[in-house]
């Protein structure tokens, strides 16, 4: 394998963030927002914490 930049494994954090995404998306999903809703509201969670692409 590719030496891991920071010492980070890449795969390990790729996983990480997958996963906690996931866990956003079914919180929101799970408060009962509509599907269009909890999308904006996951993609605003996704902007304050990696800021805007």
């Amino acid at each position: 394998m590719g030496g891991a930049v920071g010492g980070i494994d890449p795969l390990i954090a790729a996983t990480a963030l997958l996963g906690a995404a996931e866990g956003l998306g079914v919180q929101l999903v799970s408060s009962g927002l509509a599907s269009v809703d909890a999308q904006a509201a996951l993609d605003a969670q996704l902007a304050l914490v990696f800021g805007v692409p």
